[in-house]
């Protein structure tokens, strides 16, 4: 199963959680023709990001999402590039936008593989549980999803 960017007229192309509260998707950076892995609310006209998977790495237009035969997981650009740098999640069975706001990618017996509230960004659900020793990533500014300086001890 692969998932490319939205339409030229669309600015989001999303899998909504089963209340529609989160959405799971590409986001547009700026005005810019690149864009963002990310979930989001979905209910609110905002649309508040609160995880994004590849913020250094804006992907521009004719990457994709993708899950694999084999069960891999990947986000790859134009010429097939990684573009999001994460270690290669193998075994995945299917994936699950939760009401919560994790992104779940699990195995055939349904045992989570990887979830975004593992990855922590600059928003912290209420649902989400911070580990000892885990990290807060922010971003650098309001507009610019580059890490910041220095990565938060939890």
């Amino acid at each position: 199963m692969a998932w490319g960017p939205p339409s030229l007229h669309q600015t989001t192309l999303s899998w909504q959680s089963p209340s529609g509260e989160f959405a799971f998707g590409f986001r547009h950076v700026g005005d810019q023709d690149l864009f963002l892995l990310a979930i989001w609310y979905d209910k609110i006209p905002e649309k508040a990001l609160v995880w994004y998977a590849n913020g250094d790495n804006p992907a521009p237009k004719g990457f994709k999402v993708e899950l694999t035969k084999d069960g891999k997981f990947k986000l790859t650009g134009p010429r097939e590039e990684e573009i999001w740098p994460q270690p290669v999640i193998r075994g995945v069975a299917y994936a699950a936008m939760l009401d919560s706001g994790n992104f779940d990618l699990a195995n055939q017996n349904s045992a989570p593989l990887w979830q975004s509230f593992k990855d922590h960004r600059d928003t912290i659900l209420s649902t989400q549980v911070l580990e000892i020793g885990g990290k807060l990533t922010t971003r650098q500014t309001a507009s610019n999803y580059s890490k910041g300086k220095v990565p938060t001890p939890i």
